[in-house]
Formats: structure tokens, sequence, C-alpha cells
């Protein structure tokens, strides 16, 4: 034992002992330049200002950090812009999977990121680009504590094999998409995408945008504990055919989807589509037309509260029993009240699954039985307090 811990240690001690610090603009006029002097495990510390610059990271484990990294101060991520001057603004291939982009306000690009390799990305402010970020390739990682505001098309688009994590984000009043997800070919590994507790609001087509192809493939979504409001579309759309122009068909998508403990309000259509569905302990009110529609096939639909819905369900697996058709007294920041419908009145049984991520949402029931919709009453391990505030 005492050899083997050795041996790891001294096969660690070149990365601990020469990894460095390289400042921008101190030591290195660009961002640009000090990427191209950094070596593995290296962090780039980048001062407040405006960098009109187009970045490519490859090859390498390395951390392109704004002073936020220290300071925990939002005001440095306001005032550290990269702008991309219409092309897109950082580009990653091949990057270990612990690369880390944090703390910038990403503009003005035609991708603000484009990436086909698994990383972190983690408190920035990506306005005004084309596609927020473009998840391609065999790419994720962790999206977490950002906000995608004013794009022209998708706040984040994932296509090919994206592996990944997207919580505590903002996305709002993007021209199209808040997340659009293209189901492209895959015939491999299992791929797992969790979306939850995000606030995804005001966007010009659907919240969330689930895109169909011929195949089957091989992926699971945990759609969680996000609200979705204000959207021009649908709150949760299903297309077929790669089709992205949102038609209200309600696509037969086979994948996998749990859609569990979301709140959707003012949206123009709930959810539709699915053919493999498992959706309970959400709130669906305020929907202009359709609330649920031909979420049906092999999907379960149970323990969701409707209210004040154009229509509340058409051609959907709802076990009626189950469901409850009362105002769910909602604060204006979508909390519910005391004395609302939907506290201890969720089904519990698929929080008791082996399976890990749902059984993570066992940790912030209060009481005899989940609530519904996003926020637990009583609880603040998930709160828009922890959301970025910029």
């Amino acid at each position: 034992m005492k050899k083997w811990l050795i041996t790891l240690f001294l096969f660690a001690l070149p990365f601990v002992l020469f990894s460095k610090t390289l400042m921008v603009p101190g030591e290195h006029g660009t961002i640009a330049t000090a990427i191209e002097a950094s070596n593995e495990g290296d962090t780039i510390m980048v001062a407040p200002g405006e960098y009109q610059e187009n970045l490519k990271l490859e090859n390498k484990t390395l951390t392109l950090a704004s002073h936020y990294l220290n300071s925990q101060n939002s005001a440095d991520i306001r005032n550290t812009i990269i702008d991309g001057n219409g092309e897109t603004v950082l580009e990653l291939n091949n990057v270990g999977y612990e690369t880390t982009i944090m703390g910038f306000t990403i503009r003005n690009g035609d991708d603000g990121i484009f990436t086909t390799a698994k990383f972190n990305l983690l408190h920035n402010y990506i306005v005004k680009c084309k596609d927020g970020i473009d998840y391609e390739g065999h790419s994720g990682g962790l999206c977490q504590n950002n906000v995608f505001e004013l794009n022209q098309d998708d706040a984040i688009d994932l296509d090919d094999f994206p592996d990944i994590i997207i919580e505590n984000n903002i996305l709002r009043n993007n021209e199209d998409d808040g997340i659009e997800i293209r189901l492209h070919e895959y015939d491999g590994p299992q791929i797992t995408c969790i979306i939850r507790k995000n606030l995804i609001s005001g966007n010009g087509e659907d919240g969330i945008q689930f895109i169909d192809y011929p195949d089957v493939s091989n992926r699971v979504f945990y759609v969680m504990n996000n609200i979705i409001a204000k959207t021009a579309m649908a709150a949760i759309g299903c297309m077929s055919d790669g089709n992205t122009k949102e038609n209200y068909e309600a696509a037969n998508i086979p994948e996998l989807i749990y859609l569990l403990h979301n709140t959707m309000v003012d949206n123009h259509y709930g959810v539709t589509g699915g053919d493999n569905m498992v959706m309970m302990n959400n709130i669906i009110m305020n929907t202009t037309n359709i609330a649920l529609k031909n979420v049906d096939g092999n999907s379960k639909v149970e323990n969701n509260c409707l209210w004040k819905n154009g229509i509340d369900h058409i051609g959907s697996n709802v076990i009626e029993a189950s469901m409850i058709y009362q105002d769910p007294l909602l604060e204006p920041d979508f909390r519910l009240k005391k004395g609302s419908p939907c506290i201890d009145t969720g089904c519990l049984h698929h929080l008791k699954s082996t399976d890990s991520i749902l059984g993570e949402q066992i940790k912030i029931m209060q009481g005899k039985a989940p609530d519904l919709g996003a926020l637990e009453f009583g609880s603040q391990h998930w709160d828009l307090q922890q959301l970025p505030a910029l």
C-alpha cells in the first residue's frame, strides 16, 4: 500500500508543482496569448475589462476565469467581457473534463460557446449571441449557475450525444428555445441528461424542445424542479423528423423522459407529445391552449395539478383519480402559499426507486409526501434565491 501511495504521489507531483496562474493583461496582453502560453492544469486569470477575442481551448485542461473565481462578487462577471464580434467567442475541443470556464460576460458571438468536449461552465452571463452554447459531439459536463439572455436562437443547444447536467441556470427572453435537444442517431452506452432547478422564462418558442429522429436511442432525460413560464409556444414540446419549427404536433418520442416536480405557468401550450414520459407531481396552470396534448403511448400522467388552462388535457394517459383540479395557490415567485392543495399531495413511489438521481428528491421532501411543483413548501434546499444573482 505504501509503495502504491508513493507512486501515486510522484506521478501527481509535477502537476502540483508546475501548474501556475497566468494573469491577463498583467503578464499576457490577450486571453489568446495566455492560452497559447499555458500548460496542463494552469489557471488563466482575467482582470475586468472588455476583450474582443475569438478563443480556442484544445488538448489540455485549463481553468479560464475572471476575478470572480476568488471574489465571488457578481460585478466581476458583468465587468469581465469577452466579445466575439459576430464570430464564435470560445471553442473547446479535446479538453480535460475538469476544464472550467467561470465568471465572464460572453456576448456578441455566432455561438457564445461551441464545444465538442465535456467541461464545466459556471457563473457566466451569456448574452446577445446566436446560440448561447452549442454542445456537439460527445460533449456535456456541468452547466451551472449561468444566465442566458437575449440570444437570437437557443440559450442551450444540445446536438449529437452530450451527457450533461444543466442546473441552477436562468434562461430568459431568448428568441427561440430555452433548451433545444436533438435526438440524433446514437447506439452506445446510456446517455444521461439532467435538467433541474432552472428558471426558463419568456422564450420565443419552447421552454424545452425535444426533436426526434427515426431511430430509438439509448438516452434518458430527467427534467425536474424547473420553473417554465411565459413561453410563447410550448413549455415542453416534442417534434419529429428533425423539425425544430414548433407546430404543436406532439410527436411520439420513444426515449424515456422523467418529468417530475416542475411548475409551468402562463405558457401557450403545456406539454405536447412523448410516448415514454413519466409525468408526476407537476403544476400546470394558466395555459392559453392545451396543458397536456398527446402524452400517450407508454406514458404515465399521475398526481399533477391542472388549473385555469384553456383545455386541461387531450389524448393523454391521465390517471384522473390522482389529479388535482384546484388553484395551487402560488405566490408571485412560484412558491406554494400556506394551505395550497399541492402541499403533501404528491406521488411518492417514484422517489423510492433504486435510481440514484430520482432518490435525490427525497432529500428536499418536507412532510409526509412530496409537494407538487418545483419548490417544496418550507424547504431552502432549492429555491429561487439559489439562482445566479446578476
